[in-house]
């Protein structure tokens, strides 16, 4: 990804109790990718997921700052 001209952008959809726990696997993936942006953003609760998954999958916005706060910090050490 790192090779490509273009600006490139690594986006994480993190949905509470089933992607939300491996920071350091994603910061080691991130670092391999070489993005020029890195994007966290909550799972919403909308659409045909909710077939799939229920409101309380849902993170809240400070899970989602603390989720990013530790996967920047683990990366800044890689």
């Amino acid at each position: 990804m790192h090779r490509k001209k273009d600006r490139t952008c690594i986006r994480l959809t993190i949905i509470k109790g089933l992607n939300d726990i491996d920071t350091e696997g994603y910061a080691e993936l991130i670092k391999k990718g070489k993005p020029d942006f890195i994007e966290v953003k909550a799972y919403m609760h909308v659409g045909a997921s909710r077939e799939r998954l229920k409101f309380e999958d849902m993170p809240w916005h400070e899970e989602i700052v603390e989720f990013t706060k530790e996967l920047m910090n683990i990366f800044a050490r890689l």
